[in-house]
């Protein structure tokens, strides 16, 4: 008796229903608001604090939210499609960032100097000591020639690109075309790459590549359309433009570089510096034409600018008044290595400095909606919703929620079997909103859901390993999750 009541007690906490007034749905950032949609019905009047273990007590659920959750009685279903990042978007992204700064091509182009040295490693590189030496004295010689061939076409290359070099590079101003992506990958020295064309085939993936510098720090933007009939994903990336021969952020070379950015900080930034960023960003979103956004910033090291503090922002975009909640990305899983993607969810992420500079933009998965399904659908009843939670997340198993096999194994363990000796579920947000549901093509449905989002805790020893528990969350596994989800339309768990 006490255990049932235990889980009414907890239940009543996630999913109190109140039948008369509406209240706030769940916070936004500091710095906005929101009022609930008219028609609510409360769900968790208080923030909610309370744990307790699944019916076969091997799951510890852990439920700490910070804000209150409204569920309205209606929300529409919406079909949305993958939108194209074209010119003129590009270009007002460009705007909102850069200003009046002028956009060069990108370009890997290298003088002759810096050729002559790249043909006087690669002549060296092509012989049997260099090779063995990267691969091992071991190495086959069907492999050895293999790295060889790769090495002298290479060479090849740096050697007809030094015929047609110039002494000094000089950056030409952005044409504001979509390129093959191979366009970019080697400098046409010569200019009879077929790449460098206007006729694009369908199916291929297009990018655009430019480079500015505003206030001393200098940027790359990198828009990216791959359009097939079954697969899209577009996305706009702003960061910063490294310097040729310094891709390692643990060189000391690259530290001198950003220390003399001036965009290091060795403190966290405080509550006003976190509120003054999250207003940027928002109005940043709104000047780059990317729509409404729910927004969160928190205080972050970041580990390619020399273990500094910064702000990071991250969002959900918003329609017709709620967020789309956040969702794993979608693996495109076929033979070619070609197709080995991730089919992005729609989502923003930006990286500032404490006082405001932008240092990186990820923008993923742009989307349009291009038809309201139903404009006002029914949601579940509060009788069925608190049923369907109680059941689901008492009845939890290992296998609900994360990778694991009923012999004991996870994936990113190969065959080893797994000994789990503790599985905790913490969750720290409940959120009313739309789930992506994939439908025929590239379309998706946005439905109503309600999502219990939190952090899994999972740790145990491997067979034929140490005795000493270790942690079991590696990968795709160590970060968020959806735990829960539920479609607010037909009452299921998604």
């Amino acid at each position: 008796m006490k255990r049932i009541l235990s889980i009414l007690m907890l239940l009543i906490l996630i999913l109190s229903f109140c039948a008369c007034g509406s209240t706030t749905p769940e916070a936004l950032p500091t710095g906005q608001s929101a009022e609930a949609p008219p028609g609510s019905v409360s769900v968790g009047e208080e923030p909610v604090s309370s744990e307790f273990s699944t019916d076969d007590g091997l799951i510890q659920v852990r439920i700490h939210t910070q804000e209150a959750v409204s569920v309205p009685e209606t929300m529409p279903v919406l079909r949305i499609k993958p939108k194209t990042i074209t010119i003129e978007a590009l270009q007002q992204i460009a705007r909102a960032v850069f200003g009046d700064a002028q956009l060069y091509e990108y370009s890997g182009e290298m003088s002759r100097e810096e050729l002559l040295a790249c043909i006087a490693a690669m002549e060296k590189g092509v012989t049997d000591e260099e090779i063995k030496a990267s691969y091992g004295e071991d190495i086959s010689d069907a492999v050895l020639e293999s790295v060889r061939q790769a090495r002298l076409e290479m060479l090849e290359y740096y050697r007809n690109a030094y015929a047609n070099a110039s002494d000094a590079p000089s950056p030409t101003p952005c044409q504001w075309k979509f390129w093959p992506m191979e366009h970019y990958a080697f400098h046409d020295y010569a200019g009879t790459d077929p790449s460098y064309t206007d006729d694009i085939p369908y199916g291929v993936q297009a990018d655009l590549r430019a480079t500015a510098t505003v206030d001393g720090i200098p940027y790359q933007l990198w828009a990216s359309n791959v359009e097939r009939e079954d697969f899209c994903n577009h996305s706009v990336s702003i960061f910063l433009n490294t310097p040729q021969g310094m891709a390692d952020p643990n060189s000391e070379q690259y530290k001198s570089w950003v220390e003399g950015l001036g965009i290091c900080t060795q403190e966290a930034a405080t509550e006003q510096e976190l509120d003054a960023v999250l207003n940027k960003a928002d109005q940043l979103l709104r000047n780059m034409g990317l729509g409404d956004w729910q927004l969160r910033a928190e205080s972050c090291i970041g580990y390619n600018y020399n273990n500094s503090w910064q702000i990071a922002v991250e969002g959900q975009p918003i329609y017709a008044g709620y967020p789309v909640v956040r969702q794993d990305a979608i693996k495109d899983v076929r033979d070619s290595p070609f197709y080995c993607q991730d089919d992005y969810f729609e989502s923003v992420r930006l990286v500032f400095t404490n006082d405001g500079k932008l240092l990186e933009m990820s923008y993923q998965g742009a989307a349009q909606v291009v038809e309201v399904v139903e404009e006002a659908a029914s949601l579940t009843g509060a009788v069925e919703l608190r049923q369907l939670v109680s059941d689901t997340m008492h009845g939890w198993e290992y296998s609900d929620l994360f990778d694991y096999t009923a012999d004991g194994t996870m994936s990113c363990f190969g065959d080893l079997k797994v000994e789990i000796s503790q599985c905790g579920a913490d969750i720290n947000a409940i959120t009313v909103g739309f789930a992506r549901k994939k439908t025929e093509g590239t379309d998706y449905l946005l439905v109503p859901v309600i999502s219990f989002r939190g952090k899994l805790q999972v740790a145990g020893t491997l067979e034929s390993g140490s005795t000493s528990p270790i942690n079991l969350m590696m990968g795709d596994n160590s970060g968020e999750h959806a735990l829960l989800m539920i479609d607010l339309t037909t009452g299921s768990v998604i």
